[in-house]
């Protein structure tokens, strides 16, 4: 088993970002799985969009202070799968 970790980059001025885009893992192969946490400012009055293929986990909401979120995506053909997630 190996282990790879993606993160995106943070926003150039450090103001808050309302998308986050990460690369498909060099050497992703059918079978892997991709394993996403997502953590934001705002808790339950925000929506975490997802893209399509990804299995939402779990999601906690600590008020409206803060969520976080653990989604899955099996790969099922890495030629079939984006450069990038948004």
């Amino acid at each position: 088993m190996s282990q790879t970790e993606s993160k995106p980059p943070p926003p150039a001025d450090g103001a808050a970002a309302s998308s986050v885009s990460v690369a498909l893992p060099e050497g992703a192969q059918p079978g892997d799985l991709l394993l996403a946490h997502v953590a934001i400012r705002g808790g339950s009055g925000l929506i975490i969009g997802v893209p399509a293929g990804w299995t939402l986990i779990r999601r906690d909401d600590s008020g409206t202070a803060i969520a976080q979120a653990i989604y899955t995506h099996v790969i099922q053909a890495a030629s079939a799968e984006p450069a990038q997630y948004t």
